[in-house]
């Protein structure tokens, strides 16, 4: 899905083709599963797949990044919402680190700031998103320089 962008406003979801790239796969295994179960009937492995289909789709919608009225939002699976004031924004940096061994993901926006007076780091996964819309974000939370390093 495209980033919609106004003077100070950007809504991101995840691209279609992430979706094409992990969901393909995963289809066709599911379509061979099934024709299993129909010939077989054994539904192991269509409902194995099938699950599986169904968890990458809520997946991929699960990956928003929102700049509305000087909140950054991110939201991903598995995790909490995260909102940050732009002003609180103490550092923002793009990163891509081959085989991180932090646990945050390769190809990264690393941000750290304060939200209600806690200090907040946290890295927004940039993959799943367009390049284009990367770019729009990076302009919005003032990123120039695009850094890769090496974790060995």
């Amino acid at each position: 899905m495209q980033a919609m962008t106004g003077s100070s406003s950007i809504k991101m979801t995840a691209a279609w083709s992430t979706l094409l790239i992990f969901g393909v796969p995963a289809s066709v295994f599911f379509a061979g599963s099934l024709d299993i179960g129909l010939t077989r009937h054994d539904w192991g492995g269509a409902i194995v797949s099938g699950v599986m289909v169904l968890w990458i789709f809520a997946w991929w919608r699960s990956y928003s990044v929102e700049i509305n009225d000087g909140l950054l939002t991110y939201r991903k699976l598995f995790s909490r919402r995260v909102v940050i004031r732009l002003a609180d924004i103490k550092k923002a940096e793009n990163k891509f680190v081959f085989m991180p061994k932090d646990g945050m993901p390769p190809n990264r926006l690393e941000i750290q700031g304060a939200a209600n007076g806690e200090p907040i780091h946290f890295a927004i996964n940039l993959k799943p998103f367009k390049l284009s819309d990367v770019h729009s974000l990076l302009d919005m939370v003032g990123v120039v320089k695009h850094k890769r390093t090496s974790s060995r």
